[in-house]
């Protein structure tokens, strides 16, 4: 699932408005928002090569628990169509990261649990944060703050970062980090 800036657009196709918000009730007139954003589900197959979108909803930054009753209902549906699903993946986003915590992730070092049931699905749904955000939002905070404390209490000083940089120059090494 991903959330994604769209064009702010109101369009009538003679029967119907398109570009307010829509989180799928069938209410949709000229006293609602225009929608800032599309969020997004995307099934991913893991044995074959292909991926579809299998829904959307026109949003303005709804919050983490709308965000867990979609993603509960899409996997609901998506299960009773036949389909299997192992995993959820999103961005670092905070309401994100709060939406998995109320489907019952725990991401707490003492409460850790990467994986969540939904009513009336037999097999637990894992989570995967984003890889290639995750390590972006670690690379950003880790530049604007210059230093960690790590669970010893060690700093984690951004001047390493540094001198790795200038040894792989000096030294002719490219070792893309």
């Amino acid at each position: 699932m991903d959330e994604t800036a769209v064009r702010q657009h109101v369009e009538w196709d003679g029967t119907n408005y398109h570009g307010y918000l829509n989180v799928g009730e069938y209410i949709c007139n000229e006293t609602m928002e225009i929608a800032k954003e599309a969020l997004v589900f995307l099934e991913v197959a893991i044995n074959e090569a292909w991926q579809i979108s299998v829904g959307y909803f026109l949003i303005n930054h709804i919050n983490s628990s709308q965000k867990s009753e979609l993603v509960s209902r899409c996997i609901d549906l998506l299960t009773k169509t036949g389909v299997t699903i192992f995993s959820l993946t999103f961005d670092g986003c905070p309401t994100n990261i709060n939406m998995v915590k109320i489907l019952g992730c725990g991401l707490d070092a003492d409460n850790f649990n990467t994986s969540f049931k939904v009513d009336g699905v037999a097999n637990t749904i894992s989570i995967i944060p984003d890889p290639a955000h995750m390590v972006r939002l670690i690379r950003n905070a880790f530049g604007e703050k210059r230093q960690f404390i790590d669970m010893d209490g060690s700093v984690i000083d951004f001047e390493y970062i540094n001198k790795l940089l200038i040894l792989q120059e000096d030294e002719g090494c490219h070792l893309a980090n």
